[in-house]
């Protein structure tokens, strides 16, 4: 077993557009310039991987947010895949504004940005191209279609950033290649005002980590604050001010959508943070006008209400899940997010009904009053100020796990173990407990079990000589997820044991 973060990819695209790489570290910058023709590829005509992309959709049995993502895969010199995955694209806005007093929606707007940039970290060096597919919405169904291939091009021996005096890790819960990794960028702070950006921050991680199930699975989370110097205060009016990220209101005439320079901000957090140290990246604006904005880049004000604007926009760009209210423009047809259906049986939450009585099915979601179907008559991801509630909270914690492993560390690192005779060896295994210790460790040699603790030891004298295998299967068995389909709570590690004679 590999304890990491699984590989990810930021990847954005128009329809029509030309491409150009540029590569730092393990990254890959795909600068896009719209209005050029589609790329062709020949490995595609092959079919091979068409065939091997397909497959894996049928395979995703945990649902994806088709609408905002695009897909990629790596392929080989010789049209071989190598990798996949599904990715935020951040060409697109989601422009939500909710009343600060009710919590209810009272504007909706997706919007298509006219450039944006990828980011593909951590990609094999053996891939050669890039193959980018985008969602389309046809005969009433959503497919992927292929955008095009492109060449990868990367500059390898370029090291990570290192840590500069700006970054401050705040919340410290173990090693980034293990947990979720939340960055807080200041904005339109001066000099005379830098020094309160983290007490600014105080109320705003209190808040993030005071939500179910957030506050139950803190410990899988980092945060990190980064620091900004601004030449003005605040965030401009229809306008950027002269600020180190170009913030501003009423962007695209929305009064309180609140925009940022995207890839100024990623440029200047790739500059101080390593890739698998930046999972999720927010900019505060040093302003208590109430706003923000969703995407690959998420804004967040100091307005009292900016919380749980964080969160709705987390519980999308992180959890995947889709928009429950009815305002805005309605597709009705197959949904990929957990928490949305067209189906009336609510099939993807069938499983908690009976279980939670909260859940059932109610009409009217992800832009529909009709034909559209949610789990619950209100969650944060419909109004501002409720809980997650069960469905989506089930969901939430499966996310964590795409970027954790329940198994922290193991003694010994070495999978292969000699005992000899008057020899004991002591496994241990350091598991990541939620604050609600659910995380469970069971010990198999040769598939019987053995033990149920954190730690094992084996004597030698004990066991016949020969060769033997110990695993330790850890598990979060929480009463908050039902259904695991993929197996994501879960994860293994396994020794030979190698008993000798003498």
């Amino acid at each position: 077993m590999v304890i990491m973060k699984s590989t990810r990819f930021v990847i954005s695209c128009l329809t029509i557009l030309s491409i150009a790489f540029t590569a730092t570290a393990n990254e890959f910058v795909v600068k896009l310039n719209p209005y050029s023709s589609k790329t062709t590829t020949t490995s595609f005509k092959t079919n091979k991987s068409l065939v091997y992309f397909s497959s894996l959709v049928e395979k995703q049995s945990q649902p994806v947010n088709i609408t905002d993502n695009l897909a990629v895969i790596g392929l080989s010199s010789t049209g071989e895949p190598l990798f996949t995955d599904f990715v935020q694209n951040p060409l697109i806005i989601r422009a939500e504004s909710f009343s600060p007093i009710t919590g209810f929606i009272e504007s909706s707007e997706r919007i298509t940005k006219a450039s944006a940039s990828l980011i593909i970290n951590n990609a094999p060096l053996s891939t050669k191209t890039f193959l980018i597919f985008f969602p389309e919405y046809i005969n009433k169904k959503w497919t992927w279609s292929l955008l095009g291939e492109y060449p990868a091009q990367r500059t390898s021996s370029v090291s990570e950033p290192t840590q500069s005096s700006s970054v401050t890790k705040i919340i410290d819960h173990g090693p980034s290649d293990n947990r979720v990794d939340i960055v807080f960028v200041a904005e339109g702070y001066t000099s005379s005002e830098i020094s309160r950006f983290k007490d600014d921050l105080k109320p705003i991680t209190s808040g993030f980590f005071a939500e179910s199930p957030i506050d139950n699975y803190q410990k899988s989370f980092n945060v990190w604050a980064v620091e900004s110097i601004s030449t003005e205060s605040g965030a401009g009016y229809s306008y950027p001010k002269n600020t180190q990220f170009r913030s501003y209101f009423n962007c695209y005439n929305i009064v309180r959508l609140l925009c940022v320079d995207t890839q100024r901000v990623k440029s200047y957090v790739s500059e101080r943070l390593p890739s698998v140290a930046r999972d999720l990246i927010i900019v505060v604006v040093n302003s208590t006008e109430y706003g923000g904005s969703g995407g690959s880049v998420a804004t967040m004000s100091l307005h009292d209400s900016a919380v749980d604007l964080a969160l709705h926009e987390a519980g999308h760009t992180f959890g995947l899940l889709a928009d429950e209210y009815d305002y805005g423009s309605c597709n009705a047809g197959p949904t990929s997010e957990a928490n949305v259906t067209y189906y009336p049986s609510g099939n993807k939450w069938s499983h908690w009904m009976g279980v939670d009585k909260a859940v059932d099915v109610f009409e009217g979601a992800k832009y529909c009053q009709r034909g559209m179907y949610r789990p619950t008559t209100n969650s944060l991801m419909r109004s501002l100020g409720r809980p997650f509630q069960s469905v989506n909270s089930e969901q939430l914690i499966r996310r964590v796990y795409d970027y954790v492993s329940p198994i922290d560390s193991i003694t010994p690192a070495n999978s292969t173990v000699e005992l000899y005779r008057n020899q004991k060896q002591t496994f241990s295994v350091n598991l990541l407990q939620p604050n609600n210790p659910t995380v469970e460790a069971h010990w198999l040699l040769n598939d019987q079990e053995i033990g149920n603790s954190s730690q094992l030891t084996l004597v030698a004298n004990d066991y016949n000589p020969g060769e033997y295998t110990l695993t330790v299967q850890v598990q979060d068995v929480t009463s908050q997820v039902i259904k695991d389909t993929d197996n994501k709570l879960q994860d293994s590690v396994s020794w030979t044991v190698t008993v000798y004679p003498y």
